[in-house]
């Protein structure tokens, strides 16, 4: 059974996120993912300071939430957050919300985070380096030291595109990467 990295954190719902009823705006549920992405980074050492110190920043560019019930003001929500192995360069969560005083589930959702080069905002192609050898990326690290060892040794680039110089054939990184993805 593998061991599923996840978190869990309490927020309170404030006063400003509420309507003049005290409904809850339904784009401060966004917000609690993120509250629930940064407990999750704090819990498992990759918090989004981390990452920018290693060059790199991880956009969200996808989010999606299903609305089952309404939070009021003063609800305390328990923000469930795990973390979806890629081996594509992003990050995937899911999300459950829950009433803290009722366990009742009120939202489910998803977001997408891609790695950009600081610097350049130049989208990431593979895993930085770094990311290789975090907690998160442990199930793929088997395949990629392997993957890192046969590129080396047949003189691959390390890119998703890239082309053995003495064949002009595939690299081996490319077919393998698109043969695990087949699976």
């Amino acid at each position: 059974m593998k061991k599923e990295l996840s978190s869990k954190t309490e927020v309170l719902v404030r006063f400003n996120e509420a309507d003049p009823l005290g409904i809850v705006w339904h784009g401060h549920y966004i917000r609690y993912f993120e509250d629930g992405r940064e407990a999750f980074g704090n819990l498992h050492g990759l918090c989004y300071l981390d990452v920018f110190k290693q060059g790199f920043v991880i956009p969200v560019v996808s989010v999606q939430c299903d609305y089952k019930r309404s939070l009021r003001y003063g609800d305390t929500v328990i923000v469930e957050t795990k973390y979806i192995p890629t081996e594509a360069a992003k990050m995937k969560f899911t999300y459950r919300l829950f009433k803290a005083a009722t366990g009742e589930l009120v939202a489910t959702g998803s977001s997408v985070q891609v790695f950009l080069s600081k610097d350049d905002s130049v989208l990431q192609m593979s895993n930085p380096s770094f990311f290789f050898y975090h907690p998160l990326a442990q199930p793929l690290l088997k395949i990629f030291r392997s993957l890192n060892e046969m590129c080396r040794v047949y003189n691959c680039m390390m890119m998703p595109a890239c082309l053995n110089s003495h064949s002009r054939l595939p690299c081996l990184r490319m077919k393998i990467s698109l043969a695990i993805q087949a699976q």
